[in-house]
């Protein structure tokens, strides 16, 4: 009779059970919302220095502040999925399935702040050209003519802002509820907000 070993097998358990990422959190969102604004505020106040005491550039604020906003947004959300501000703060932007964001879900995730956007840009043409004369204007400071801008805003526009601060509230309720902390224009796109930080080790 032939001898034989019996082989023995350990199996190895294994949990297949996806991990659940971090959710990025209303504060650390806040910030980084804060620290884009720094950014583009000094954006801004560069083309203000730049275009003091000539007229002619000066028509560039009315266009220039929200379209390099606009583009500030979009390119760094579909190539890196995070602005400047959810870089600093170790966040970015996914699908819900965690697959990175591209350029046409970024547009539609920005879209409804980007269409506000747009709004405030051709409302600011529209005002300026409806200042009965318009070489008076060039005579005021620059806070004196944004006054005037504000004043000789079209209808429309003046409705933009209720609606965008009616957004906003929305945005952040649906944020503070959400299991996934997903805003409203996360649930517009099917995204999600994630760390990138990795956890701390027990």
């Amino acid at each position: 009779m032939s001898d034989f070993q019996e082989e023995t097998y350990t199996k190895v358990p294994t949990d297949s059970t996806p991990t659940e990422p971090q959710y990025a959190g209303f504060w650390r969102r806040v910030a980084a919302h804060l620290i884009d604004s720094v950014a583009l505020g000094l954006a801004l106040l560069a083309i203000i220095l730049i275009t003091l005491g000539n007229n002619s550039l000066y028509l560039l604020t009315l266009v220039v502040p929200g379209v390099l906003s606009i583009i500030y947004q979009l390119y760094l959300t579909a190539k890196y999925g995070a602005t400047l501000g959810k870089m600093a703060m170790g966040i970015k932007i996914v699908r819900l399935d965690g697959s990175p964001i591209g350029f046409a879900q970024a547009n539609l995730r920005y879209s409804p702040y980007l269409i506000l956007g747009l709004i405030g840009v051709l409302g600011n043409i529209e005002a300026f050209n409806n200042i009965p004369v318009p070489s008076i204007f060039f005579e005021h400071g620059w806070l004196e003519r944004n006054s005037l801008l504000q004043q000789y805003q079209p209808k429309w526009v003046l409705l933009s802002s209720p609606v965008g601060l009616f957004f906003i509230l929305a945005d952040s309720i649906a944020l503070v509820i959400s299991k996934k902390k997903l805003s409203v224009h996360d649930l517009i796109a099917g995204t999600m907000v994630i760390k990138t930080d990795k956890p701390t080790q027990q």
